[in-house]
């Protein structure tokens, strides 16, 4: 049997998401808690570009990605 190549999409903390079609769109690193990241909205963009709002996710992926905290899927 092939072992599978160390990548996010055979992790076991891979997150995939797929569109309505059932193609991948992106995946998340689910390995360790999501962080926050201070990013500025449209709006506040336009009106105030110095304003951020804290957006809290955990890191998006490509499929072919990898790291050393790889564990595989069964």
């Amino acid at each position: 049997m092939k072992a599978k190549a160390k990548e996010c999409q055979n992790c076991v903390h891979w997150v995939q998401y797929v569109d309505g079609k059932g193609a991948p769109i992106y995946g998340e690193c689910r390995r360790f808690p999501p962080t926050s990241q201070r990013v500025p909205t449209q709006r506040e963009r336009d009106m105030f570009p110095a304003f951020y709002e804290i957006v809290t996710n955990w890191p998006r992926l490509k499929i072919t990605d990898w790291c050393d905290e790889f564990n595989p899927s069964k």
